[in-house]
């Protein structure tokens, strides 16, 4: 969910190649020698000669194939004595109920005899035949071979294995030109397609008869093993890092047990980032320099030695080292790998949390990942830098500070849909307002009703606590403001409103207070006297959703047009209006240091925005659900918000990740969290009010 910044251009990494002959864009290629072999872009075959630097055309592909994400494969001949040729195999890049065309290329190099082929047999797309001269097609008819991933294995290297759309996997036995096995893999109903397949087992002894693989797709990683004596299939996950969710069109390499990931695409545009995933120790890393150009739908390859890396995108391919990539981490990719370390324990928490039933259990699961996570970080400090108290320090408290949710008490009184629920500052105690036309005052340690409200309203809204917590306002139908004594829930004041009022709330001097309506006004109200005392023109129609200020000299308040407005209270001058939302804002708040807005909106997006400089500075998308409510955490580092599907979500801002999902009973209407960061409490349409509390 959280869109990271775009790493450093490195044009120091990468040598620029020649310009090519036109863009490619979903070309395929296999290395042979000093050459790269370029098939499928402008449906023509290219070499690249890696040391005159130059390309040649070897042939184009006969004009009826039709070429959408196709794949080529070097089939390796044990008893080709011809050590200049090489077999080529392209199949794949149709659709379901397309015809799907598999062709074979005997390739001996155009640099070699001035480019003069002698034999008519080779350098040229010819059909797949089997040993009686059948022509062969690799893929039935409603297969969908359009971003089709193959690899060469097997003992003998006789096995193709095969991966497509939704998420099959064939093995097709090159000397019998026949299907072996099919398998579904377990992608959990996530279809793949132009997704990343390498294999493990290069260079491995000639009797080992399991085959090792690796596929990444979106968040599908798996480790795939196949048994050629058994002809079964196993597979085990493998966690992709939260950042490479989202892309899509990588390039990719596999070299010296690691994967190297280029470029890609996703909401955003096209991307420059690389990422590195550790095959033997499991880990990932996001290289501070990038790309020279944004790429994606680019085909990476390595040459024959594994020392170069060559990728072709676009009309201006480069090449880079090998060695480059196999650096010790910087200082920035360490944070960045310490980083992603933590959104994997938070994820293996929550899949904790979906099975536990006893609070105990999760104190002891959270002790455990403390203690894995601290040592961890301690024996990486020793090893790197002898100041490393204040970092370790940091760590410690970040994870025994953070705070996991349990229900106390579901609180039930009210007659009809539960409108609003407000905790005092002190955090004692609960307000709630209801379509009923009552307010009730909840004791949070005793959990039970402690005074109600009620005369001959329809409704009651927008119930806010005073900065003593010794009285409560309220809206009530049709336009009554009331002041109650959080003692006794009698009436200490009554005065009428303006029509349409949006939401009410005290100045920090619990003197005056000030509200919003209809009207584009905001008016501020003397408690006392129950008279207005300023009025203040945003010549903007407000939405519901306003907040003061600690110090009572700004209001924040979301608009009609979906932006946020920020006013001087005293002069009234707007001094910033925050552009970004492309839907109704649902909810706004302050952090606790007053620096920045948290806002959530109908456009599926929770963004926060800087204060004094009015700009956006992070924006989460929860692609899902819509967004009811939002809210910023006593610690300014978690915020907590409400989805349509019945759930509340706490959410890690630094990580941009999810820490626990707080399931309710129906759909949330509104929700709050206590001043300590200790007690959350939610109210639905089901009439009821959940209360949950640390485990």
């Amino acid at each position: 969910m959280k869109k990271e910044h775009t790493g450093q251009n490195s044009s120091s990494l990468f040598e620029t190649l020649p310009t090519l002959p036109f863009s490619f864009r979903t070309a395929q290629s296999v290395s042979h020698k000093d050459e790269i072999i370029i098939c499928g872009d402008n449906n023509g075959c290219y070499s690249y000669h890696t040391l005159k630097n130059q390309y040649k055309l070897i042939c184009p592909y006969p004009k009826e194939v039709k070429l959408n994400g196709h794949c080529v494969v070097k089939i390796v001949h044990k008893d080709n004595k011809n050590v200049n040729e090489v077999t080529l195999l392209s199949f794949g890049g149709q659709g379901s109920d397309e015809k799907k065309y598999t062709l074979i290329m005997k390739y001996i190099s155009v640099w070699n005899n001035n480019g003069k082929i002698t034999s008519k047999d080779y350098n040229k797309w010819i059909p797949f035949r089997d040993n009686k001269n059948n022509e062969i097609s690799i893929g039935k008819h409603d297969d969908n071979y359009m971003g089709v991933r193959a690899i060469i294995g097997g003992k003998n290297n006789n096995l193709l294995f095969i991966t497509y759309w939704p998420w099959y996997i064939d093995v097709f036995n090159l000397n019998t030109c026949q299907y072996i096995k099919s398998d579904n893999l377990p992608t959990n109903c996530c279809a793949i397609q132009y997704h990343a397949f390498v294999t493990k087992t290069k260079g491995e002894k000639e009797d080992n008869n399991i085959c090792e693989m690796l596929l990444f797709y979106k968040n599908i990683g798996l480790n795939i093993t196949y048994d050629e004596n058994s002809n079964i299939f196993c597979y085990q996950n493998i966690r992709v890092c939260t950042s490479l969710r989202a892309i899509i069109l990588y390039s990719y390499v596999y070299a010296n047990d690691s994967i190297l990931f280029f470029g890609g695409k996703d909401d955003s545009g096209t991307l420059k980032e690389i990422y590195k995933y550790f095959v033997i120790n499991n880990k990932w890393m996001k290289f501070e320099h990038a790309l020279p150009i944004p790429l994606s739908g680019a085909c990476a390859i390595l040459n024959e030695n594994n020392t170069k890396i060559y990728i072709f995108g676009g009309k201006n391919p480069f090449q880079t080292k090998v060695k480059k990539w196999m650096k010790k981490e910087t200082k920035r990719e360490r944070q960045w790998i310490d980083d992603e370390n933590e959104r994997r324990e938070l994820e293996e928490i929550n899949v904790e949390l979906q099975v536990m039933k006893e609070g105990s259990d999760m104190k002891k699961l959270k002790r455990m990942k403390e203690m894995e996570i601290i040592i961890g970080h301690w024996v990486r400090s020793l090893s790197i830098d002898l100041g490393w108290i204040h970092e370790f320090n940091i760590v410690i408290s970040r994870y025994l500070m953070r705070k996991y949710f349990k229900q106390l008490r579901i609180l039930q009184g009210h007659s009809d849909i539960v409108s609003g629920v407000k905790f005092s500052h002190d955090g004692t105690k609960i307000v709630s307002t209801s379509v009923d036309g009552t307010v009730r005052i909840w004791d949070v340690m005793s959990r039970k009703q402690i005074g109600i409200w009620g005369k001959q309203s329809k409704w009651t809204n927008h119930a806010k606590f005073s900065p003593h917590d010794d009285m409560i306002v309220f809206i009530a139908n049709p336009n009554l403001i009331i002041l109650l004594d959080v003692q006794s829930c009698a009436e200490i004041n009554k005065f009428e409103g303006p029509d349409n009022m949006l939401g009410i709330q005290f100045l920090p001097n619990g003197k005056n207070i000030v509200l919003s309506s209809c009207d584009t006004t905001i008016r501020i109200w003397d408690i006392k006297s129950g008279q207005e005392i300023k009025k203040l023109e945003t010549h903007t129609r407000l939405e519901g959703h306003f907040q003061i200020s600690f110090d009572g000299q700004q209001l924040i308040s979301a608009l009609y047009d979906y932006t946020i407005g920020i006013w001087n209270l005293q002069s009234g001058e707007m001094i910033h209006k925050l552009k970004g939302h492309c839907s109704y804002i649902n909810n706004i708040q302050l952090s606790p240091d007053c620096r920045f807005i948290v806002s959530c909106s109908g456009d599926k997006t929770i963004r926060i925005w800087d204060i004094i400089s009015g700009l956006e500075v992070q924006k989460f998308d929860e692609q899902c659900y819509k967004i009811g409510n939002v809210q910023f955490f006593p610690d300014g580092n978690t915020i907590f918000f409400s989805l349509t599907d019945k759930n509340i979500q706490l959410f890690d801002v630094k990580l941009g990740i999810g820490i626990q999902t707080i399931e309710n009973l129906k759909y949330v209407v509104a929700a709050d969290i206590s001043s300590n960061g200790n007690n959350i409490v939610s109210s639905s349409y089901d009439r009821i009010i959940e209360l949950w509390g640390l485990l």
